[in-house]
């Protein structure tokens, strides 16, 4: 009896370890990242909580980098999309929808490395205002590359439908109207305008503007660019440095080979001249005694004839 106690509450305490974790992975599962994905040749800045989440509300940006590859898989949901030459095939096989809140395109693939399966499940591209890329200057998806025509074609048929709108016009609010016209009407309600206003034509319903985290991942790229281009040009100036010390070092050792060698080579004409001389003078010394014996025999026998003649 006291055995199958225990055995009920091991399982009653596994059942509950069971359902924490039940709940805790799909509360993690509802959450989305709330920071920008940056990933660039220099550095990843891709923040490590988002890599087990399925669903993103900043940018995902990807240049020269591997980029976020298990949140890009796992995405049900994201932002806007850059990927500029991307190391490694991106796979988005479960995205369903893409949510653009800022100006510029909404994706961006340029020389982008893509699975085939890519956007099989997407199904919408949401933006602030799809009239702003009516008029044909603006993209909502800008794309450069060769690239897989099934998959291409998903992506746009999606775009398409976000921008059928384009056939239609656009909704004016009766608030600019009535500033236009000068009559009180009820600022809430909105109508279709089936003909174009002449006189001030409303303002954009959602005007241009960057939000907070573009201007500063902008100004984060500006920051970055100047500081690969000064660590180049530091480092052209290390090596050429480098090099004129190297060829200075060169030219001082050749300097001084060529005045060790001349104080050789007179140390050695020195020598030679020297030795020259003592054997010039030892040669010279056995003539000079000879020339001293032949003389004082000479003066000897002149010294014994005078003698003679005075006898």
């Amino acid at each position: 009896m006291g055995i199958s106690l225990r055995n009920r509450n091991i399982s009653r305490k596994q059942i509950l370890f069971l359902i924490a974790f039940l709940i805790h992975g799909s509360s993690a599962q509802d959450k989305c990242c709330t920071l920008p994905n940056l990933s660039y040749s220099t550095g990843n800045a891709s923040p490590h909580e988002c890599s087990h989440l399925n669903c993103t509300e900043a940018f995902i940006y990807v240049e020269d980098s591997y980029g976020p590859s298990n949140l890009l898989f796992n995405a049900v949901k994201i932002s806007t999309l850059t990927l500029i030459r991307n190391k490694g095939k991106a796979d988005m096989i479960q995205l369903e929808e893409i949510v653009h809140k800022s100006p510029g395109p909404a994706v961006t693939l340029k020389q982008a490395d893509l699975e085939d399966d890519c956007f099989e499940n997407l199904k919408k591209i949401t933006v602030d205002d799809p009239y702003f890329y009516c008029d044909g200057k603006n993209k909502l998806i800008d794309i450069e590359g060769d690239y897989n025509k099934t998959m291409i074609g998903r992506l746009e048929k999606v775009a398409n439908e976000t921008l059928a709108v384009c056939n239609q016009p656009r909704p004016v609010t009766l608030a600019a109207v009535s500033s236009t016209v000068k009559s009180p009407v009820v600022q809430s309600a909105t109508v279709i305008s089936p003909v174009v206003i002449t006189l001030n034509p409303p303002p954009p319903i959602c005007p241009e503007r960057k939000l907070p985290a573009v201007e500063k991942a902008s100004n984060n790229d500006l920051l970055l660019y100047i500081y690969c281009l000064s660590t180049e040009i530091l480092f052209i100036i290390a090596t050429c440095l480098t090099i004129l010390t190297f060829k200075l070092y060169k030219k001082l050792c050749a300097q001084e080979s060529r005045r060790l060698l001349s104080e050789a080579l007179s140390k050695f004409q020195d020598t030679e001249e020297a030795d020259q001389k003592n054997e010039t003078a030892v040669t010279s010394a056995p003539e000079v005694q000879m020339e001293r014996k032949i003389a004082g025999a000479e003066s000897s026998k002149l010294n014994k004839e005078r003698n003679a003649e005075e006898i």
